[in-house]
């Protein structure tokens, strides 16, 4: 297996007309004889598999690997897309150029999927393993019409020392459309490296306002009284306080010179105790925006604690701050004190943990003790010490993760993953959600805080709160500002979303597909309770099944009308954009009706087949 002196050690293996090749590059390897290698595949169907690659020393002493990476080529037959945890419904209908992406405890998962043009997967194929850094490559080979697929971990200049290297690389060649392929994904990596997940609190599914977008950050305590109460009127029961706590005025937008001593500033919230007492009684829980790696070069912490601070970054410089280094227990024991003592001192129920992807993955060169070998188990830990140190004073508390740092080792320590920045963007903020909900499953997904210009059209609304329901909904409007008629929706649908709560959220989750494109979204009950929402103009109609007991189609779409095929009569009752009860109607069997249904309002249905 070893050609040369210092080569890599070389395992190929063929499976579904792929030819893999595995190399693992050992320090100071001279020959294969002092070691074990080995190469098995499981075969999960006739289409499924997962690979186990292993290496160990015959007389099992420690060895130090600089490099594992798993090598093949996809050819490009019948696929028109690159499907990736943070890909754009436009990366599935096109062929990058390239594909890459570093991996860790803090960023993505390593996982690619190849989809046709229907978004129905080709190939799925992606590393069990979760924590270590992994540089996943998709690059186009022009004159093999193929791409060319590399997994490799630790990246460059990182190395790991270890008594046994064991590899499980998932492949799945099974067509499905590629949410189920993921959730298949997740399953069987769920099931064979089995890890501790986050307590989830009811409390994680209720509505949530936020402060951000609405006041960025000149948040203050007059503000947030204020705009709670309203808030709570509206249906909202969690209220994130974001950036903006710790300094005073306005600050400079996209700076963060002030971040690392995490001290609330007296000139905004001259009395925050009191004010989270407040929102209590009001029945409100509070959650503090932080970004604890992030020490910006104006705090007090930037010099106590320049030693364990990593080199800058490019945009470590653009935001005038540095990270604390994630492989350092010291570092660990410092942040989880800070947060620790902000919830004792002023009561609040978890917090909004912020940045977790912007610390540099590089290897750190600083001169303090570096007690974890790979940078994303370094991660890892200090957020499982973190989450354990905190539920220690409250066994709820709520954790936020954005949608970048938001993946599967999260579960562990966040209780709810939010979209990705989408201000006023209902598409892209639903897409987001959508795309998280294929691999939280445990884990409650909330849009990122819906958000849009005070003169906009009532539709336009309808179209951003019918897509927060299919995620937990959360609200960043300055609420002393906005248009009656929009604080009257904004209720309505929370309402909504409250009476249906366990379908939307514990429901069978399904994307209706058309062209490749998410038109809709179904979610299923366990009494085959059914809501539909539609967001594009489907040419194909919106079919029931011969089981529904009640169907709620919602209607977000660019025209005022449904169509709708069931094969028993269906009793219908249609409301308008204000979900006010408008009229009724009945559905005969195995006809295709158009109903007249208007943006932004919905029709339920009820199977009325004799009981």
């Amino acid at each position: 297996m070893v050609k040369n002196e210092g080569d890599p050690v070389q395992i190929s293996h063929k499976i579904f007309n792929l030819n893999l090749f595995c190399e693992l590059d050992i320090k100071g390897i001279t020959s294969g004889e002092d070691f074990i290698f080995s190469l098995d595949e499981e075969k999960i169907d006739e289409q499924s598999a997962v690979l186990k690659i292993s290496a160990r020393r015959k007389d099992n002493k420690l060895f130090t690997l600089s490099a594992f990476c798993c090598n093949f080529q996809v050819p490009i037959v019948d696929i028109q897309g690159l499907w990736s945890p943070a890909c754009s419904q436009h990366d599935l209908h096109c062929l990058p150029w390239l594909y890459e992406k570093i991996t860790a405890a803090n960023a993505l998962i390593p996982v690619v999927a190849f989809v046709n043009r229907s978004g129905e997967t080709r190939l799925i194929a992606g590393l069990l393993e979760q924590t270590i850094e992994t540089k996943v490559t998709v690059r186009l080979n022009e004159s093999k019409a193929a791409f060319d697929v590399s997994f490799r971990r630790p990246p460059q200049n990182m190395e790991v020392t270890t008594a046994a290297w064991n590899e499980y690389l998932y492949l799945s060649c099974r067509p499905c459309d590629w949410f189920a392929a993921v959730r298949k994904y997740v399953e069987l990596r769920d099931k064979t490296q089995p890890q501790s997940f986050a307590k989830i609190p009811r409390s994680a599914y209720e509505p949530v306002y936020c402060s951000w977008y609405a006041i960025h950050h000149a948040v203050n305590q007059e503000w947030v009284v204020q705009q709670a109460g309203l808030a709570r009127e509206l249906g909202f029961s969690t209220f994130i306080i974001d950036d903006g706590w710790f300094f005073p005025g306005k600050g400079e937008w996209g700076k963060y010179r002030f971040c690392g001593d995490w001290q609330v500033e007296p000139t905004k919230f001259p009395d925050m105790r009191g004010m989270v007492d407040k929102l209590h009684d009001m029945g409100i829980k509070v959650l503090l925006w932080i970004a604890p790696f992030m020490v910006g070069l104006q705090s007090q912490a930037f010099r106590r604690w320049n030693n364990y601070l990593m080199k800058g970054s490019t945009g470590e410089d653009r935001l005038e701050v540095r990270n604390l280094c994630p492989r350092s227990q010291k570092v660990h024991q410092h942040l989880a004190e800070i947060m620790v003592l902000l919830m004792k001192t002023y009561g609040f129920d978890g917090f909004k943990i912020d940045f977790v992807d912007f610390v540099n993955q590089e290897l750190c060169d600083q001169n303090h003790s570096h007690d974890f070998a790979s940078f994303g188990k370094g991660i890892d830990v200090c957020m499982q010490t973190i989450y354990q140190q905190l539920c220690q004073i409250n066994p709820e508390v709520l954790i936020e993760f954005r949608q970048s740092y938001a993946n599967l080792a999260g579960r562990s320590y966040a209780t709810m993953f939010r979209s990705g920045d989408s201000p006023a963007d209902y598409d892209t903020n639903r897409w987001r959600a959508t795309l998280l909900r294929s691999f939280s499953v445990a884990t409650p997904v909330h849009t990122d805080p819906i958000y849009w210009h005070f003169n906009d059209h009532l539709e336009n609304v309808s179209r951003h709160l019918i897509s927060s329901v299919f995620a937990v909904p959360m609200l960043s409007m300055d609420l002393l500002k906005i248009p009656p008629h929009h604080a009257y929706l904004i209720k309505k649908w929370m309402e909504f979303y409250q009476q249906n709560k366990e379908v939307l959220n514990y429901g069978k989750i399904e994307p209706v597909f058309e062209n490749g494109r998410i038109v809709g979204l179904k979610v299923t009950g366990k009494n085959y309770s059914s809501i539909i929402g539609v967001f594009e103009d489907m040419g194909k109609v919106v079919s029931l099944s011969n089981a529904f007991q009640e169907v709620l189609v919602l209607n977000a779409s660019n025209q005022p009308r449904l169509m709708i095929k069931s094969p028993v009569v269906g009793e219908c009752e249609i409301f308008n954009s204000r979900l006010e009860k408008s009229r009724k109607c009945q559905i005969l069997p195995a006809e295709t009706v158009e109903l007249n249904v208007q943006i932004g309002g919905l029709v339920k249905i009820k199977n009325g087949k004799p009981k």
